[in-house]
């Protein structure tokens, strides 16, 4: 920082500071958001004391950073997190990136932060557990991102053992995600369960798994009674088939994208009430299975996965009655819709084809497309050559269609 600015001594606003050698005391007046940056360049972890953060009051969003590799010293990182230290009254999100030290300091999620909203820490990579998080009384969202060396999440993370809770942990957490934890295996609920206070993350609403390769699908959440959004990316089919014991009543929408081992969906019965299903970039999936599906699927879409429909019999879709919109996209194994049953989708409203490379035609004159639809889009289908007019002639519904780049046409 160039010397002159540490003379304003009635700064207010500083969004981000890059510490050099040494980090100064001023910018007493500093409010709003402060980012922190290249905390490896310290030397003396004394003068990170002078920054003084407990005192500035007014630091709604903190962000501090180291950059590279930080585990070389883990105990010299641990004493700067600790004492960077914030004001517990206005602070409304926090963010640690890349802290190299093996554990973290007590004020890391300390119920006295009763204002923090928001939590996210990434690249933490010499850490081998959590802190205690589920205390902060008013935590929505978290975000777990690249601890390398945890293996299991247990009651460390739901309270610090110190006294018995009075309060479910996590009670106020609506959305949380998992993300680049290579070696997590095991995830403990710490006894909380269905009878007992209405379980854990009780309010969630959205959770994430983004490559979590090792985790087992046993040991997942059974019964999240808020959740409507569920979404796993780059893991196994272990993991996917938790939904099978599982009791998600308020689940609404399934995402599943690179899952490497994954070769049919569903793998039994989902449950009931999910509405939206996306599938992408599931590569070994070769077959649609015609049991298990949600009875009242509304929409679903599968993108960039390269083995499905190369067998329409292993594909037939017949059995989604209650499907409104069906998106097909970048499936380089689609030829048509014959033989996929698209005349039992009675209730099909929305129908797009778009970038399937070899898809050269819609269906022949003994299948049909579904009456009821009202919107049909065919986009980037370099072999598609010709439209056949009697699957168009009752379509009384259709309101929107939409043919481009289809160069044969």
């Amino acid at each position: 920082m160039p010397p002159q600015l540490l003379n304003l001594k009635n700064l207010e606003s500083l969004r981000q500071f890059a510490v050099g050698k040494k980090i100064e005391r001023k910018f007493q007046n500093l409010h709003g958001n402060l980012c922190i940056t290249n905390l490896e360049n310290v030397v003396n972890v004394e003068d990170v004391s002078e920054a003084n953060l407990k005192d500035k009051k007014l630091i709604r969003e903190l962000i501090e950073g180291w950059k590279g590799d930080s585990t070389k010293d883990s105990y010299g990182a641990w004493k700067v997190l600790e004492r960077l230290q914030p004001h517990t009254d206005n602070l409304e999100r926090l963010e640690i990136r890349n802290y190299g030290g093996r554990s973290f300091p007590g004020w890391i999620g300390h119920p006295s932060f009763f204002g923090i909203y928001s939590l996210s820490l990434f690249g933490c990579k010499n850490c081998c557990s959590l802190p205690c998080l589920g205390q902060l009384p008013s935590l929505r969202l978290l975000t777990i991102e690249g601890f390398d060396l945890v293996e299991r999440i247990g009651y460390e993370f739901y309270c610090d053992g110190s006294s018995l809770v009075d309060s479910k942990p996590f009670d106020s957490l609506r959305y949380l995600r998992f993300s680049n934890m290579q070696r997590w295996k095991e995830w403990s609920l710490m006894g909380w369960s269905k009878q007992v206070g209405g379980g854990v993350f009780s309010n969630l609403k959205y959770l994430i798994f983004s490559d979590c390769p090792e985790l087992n699908g046993a040991c997942i959440p059974d019964y999240l009674p808020s959740l409507t959004n569920l979404h796993i990316s780059g893991s196994s089919d272990h993991l996917v088939g938790l939904l099978l014991r599982c009791e998600y009543p308020s689940l609404d929408e399934l995402h599943l994208q690179y899952c490497p081992t994954m070769q049919s969906f569903p793998q039994g019965k989902l449950p009931f009430n999910i509405k939206n299903i996306k599938i992408f970039e599931c590569n070994e999936v070769v077959s649609l299975s015609e049991e298990g599906w949600p009875c009242n699927l509304k929409s679903f879409q599968i993108n960039q996965c390269e083995k499905v429909f190369a067998e329409p019999i292993e594909c037939n879709l017949r059995m989604l009655t209650t499907l409104t919109s069906l998106n097909l996209n970048l499936l380089p194994n689609l030829k048509s819709l014959n033989g996929m049953g698209f005349g039992c989708l009675v209730s099909l409203q929305k129908l797009y084809i778009i970038a399937c490379r070899q898809f050269r035609c819609l269906v022949d004159e003994d299948e049909g497309l579904p009456t009821s639809l009202t919107t049909l889009q065919l986009c980037y289908l370099p072999e598609l050559k010709s439209l056949n007019a009697s699957a168009f002639r009752n379509l009384t519904s259709l309101q929107n269609l939409q043919i481009t780049k289809c160069t044969l046409l």
